[in-house]
């Protein structure tokens, strides 16, 4: 009868383990929240996780327009126990447009329409 373990004879292989960061490296996102019996209009939840420590901060917002964006960075840098370094977001509209002044967005980086290049045909 064979036993039902497993075999821990062989080549092993190497447990990889995270990258280390410091303090200050933080993820944010925006989550639809479910629209509850007594509320009229559904809520938006804005979180931001520190890689390093796991340091949580959140708050739910009405809406998720660029101006409850900028809001909600505001406060996180003021809250936050340290000084943030890096934001990383999942680059929804409240975040990217922020910075625009029209309805049109702009491309970034190397694009055809910044580098003079005429539009292709539709």
């Amino acid at each position: 009868m064979s036993s039902s373990t497993p075999n821990e004879e062989g080549p092993k292989t190497p447990v990889k383990t995270f990258k280390a960061y410091a303090p200050g490296f933080v993820h944010v996102d925006v989550k639809y929240l479910p629209r509850m019996p007594d509320q009229d209009q559904r809520t938006y939840l804005f979180a931001a996780i520190d890689r390093a420590t796991r340091w949580v901060y959140g708050e739910l917002l009405k809406d998720k327009s660029a101006t409850s964006a900028g809001g909600f960075l505001k406060r996180l840098i003021d809250q936050a126990p340290f000084t943030l370094n890096k934001v990383l977001t999942d680059n929804g509209k409240e975040f990217t447009d922020r910075f625009c002044t029209t309805d049109e967005r702009q491309p970034a980086g190397s694009h055809p329409l910044r580098s003079g290049l005429r539009r292709p045909p539709h």
